[in-house]
């Protein structure tokens, strides 16, 4: 949904979906130079977890890949 957003090529979009792991994804997603999607799930999922909790509590949300490498993220500035 987010690579929609960001206007992504339907080829891309269906490569992404079919695509059998998450490094297939994250592989496809670098190649393209679609890379800023990363930022967009973390602000989609950083979203739905606030909502979920009613912000009460401040969520951050990271994006990482198996061997640690950030994808993307949405975090709140400190004070």
């Amino acid at each position: 949904t987010q690579l929609a957003f960001m206007g992504a090529p339907v080829e891309l979009m269906r490569q992404v979906y079919e695509g059998v792991t998450t490094d297939v994804a994250i592989r496809l997603i670098d190649e393209t130079g679609y890379t800023g999607v990363w930022d967009k799930i973390a602000e989609a999922a950083k979203r739905y977890c606030t909502l979920r909790v009613r912000g009460e509590i401040r969520i951050d949300v990271m994006v990482v890949q198996n061997d640690g490498r950030i994808l993307g993220q949405c975090m709140e500035e400190e004070p």
